[in-house]
């Protein structure tokens, strides 16, 4: 009778699992080019957004800004989310997420939340040009973080 009841609670935690992966969105990944050349407007890197994007990137000690450009593929409200994967203090000026419209006017801004995370939304326009910016101003010497900023509709 055990053998059962535990068979089906593991037959069943597998279904849970498999069911849940299985209706999981797709998303694309998209890995920082870091050349350097991305910390400005100008130099912003392009990317192509789809339904779900994960930007990776990397944001070295003092003072880096990582600019990425994409246009709004529909009408829809967009979430913006930063993980990033180093404890770092919350609430500060450490990690920061600016979206800027194509005149490059901000959209929406967040800092870095107490369980290292930046979250927010924003209604985007369809065929508009958009930049997102991660801002650090991690200064622990000679230390970086990496960062992935999931952006979905």
């Amino acid at each position: 009778m055990k053998k059962k009841i535990v068979a089906g609670i593991l037959g069943l935690t597998l279904a849970v699992g498999l069911s849940t992966s299985a209706f999981a969105a797709p998303f694309d990944i998209y890995k920082e080019f870091n050349d350097g050349n991305n910390g400005s407007f100008d130099g912003a890197e392009n990317y192509r957004q789809t339904n779900s994007v994960e930007i990776q990137g990397n944001a070295s000690s003092e003072r880096d800004d990582d600019y990425y450009k994409f246009v709004a593929p529909n009408s829809l409200r967009y979430e913006f989310e930063l993980t990033v994967d180093r404890d770092l203090t919350a609430n500060t000026d450490n990690a920061i997420v600016t979206l800027y419209d194509s005149a490059k006017n901000i959209v929406k801004t967040n800092r870095l939340r107490s369980d290292n995370t930046i979250l927010f939304r924003s209604n985007l326009t369809a065929g508009e040009t958009y930049y997102v910016r991660v801002e650090s101003n991690y200064s622990a010497r000679n230390k970086t973080f990496n960062y992935n900023l999931l952006v979905r509709e």
